[in-house]
């Protein structure tokens, strides 16, 4: 699977601007991508070459010289397709269990104090994890440490060990679901 996006004339640093991410929430332990410089297609072109020329031209050139006509897919093939991206593409194992060793840092702000969360991952699986902050725990969050330990790097997953534990009051009044938000990004 591949995608990509092609600019004709379009405002780069707006574009640049709107898709900013925080660097820091995943740093990646794997290849990192190079963030190539952006330019528009139209300011490379020659100057009587418009949108709807070019257009024709990739589609001539992306069919075989107009050789291949499109191509519609069945109710059938589209079922297929649709039960590939849920039973396969959208389970935690592929997202996640094949994926490059990684860091993940989060912070967040809650009525009951400031919290952040550091957890080392490989192969899908919590390898250490570290949550500071200035909540006010009644006792020491490390005494289940443990328990996270091995486990998916997957929110439910940090829920149900939060729950399963909350008569301990780790993270005072940070609530269960408000914690296990932080790896929200982790959703699949």
């Amino acid at each position: 699977m591949h995608h990509g996006t092609l600019l004709w004339d379009t405002d780069v640093d707006s574009m640049v601007r709107s898709l900013n991410v925080a660097d820091e929430k995943f740093i990646s332990k794997a290849a990192k991508s190079v963030r190539s410089r952006v330019g528009n297609i139209k300011n490379y072109a020659p100057a009587d070459l418009t949108l709807e020329k070019f257009w024709a031209a990739l589609q001539y050139y992306l069919t075989d010289e107009g050789k291949d006509s499109e191509y519609l897919l069945s109710d059938q093939q589209k079922q297929a397709i649709k039960d590939l991206a849920k039973n396969r593409f959208s389970t935690w194992e592929w997202n996640y269990g094949n994926s490059p060793e990684f860091d993940f840092n989060n912070h967040k702000k809650f009525t009951g104090g400031g919290i952040d969360v550091h957890a080392n991952v490989k192969e899908g699986l919590i390898t250490d994890i570290d949550f500071t902050g200035d909540f006010l725990g009644v006792r020491d969050w490390r005494e289940i440490k443990d328990q996270f330990i091995g486990q998916p790097f997957d929110e439910k997953k940090i829920y149900q060990i939060l729950k399963k534990n909350a008569d301990g009051q780790y993270f005072g009044s940070i609530d269960d679901h408000q914690l296990a938000s932080m790896f929200s990004s982790a959703k699949v």
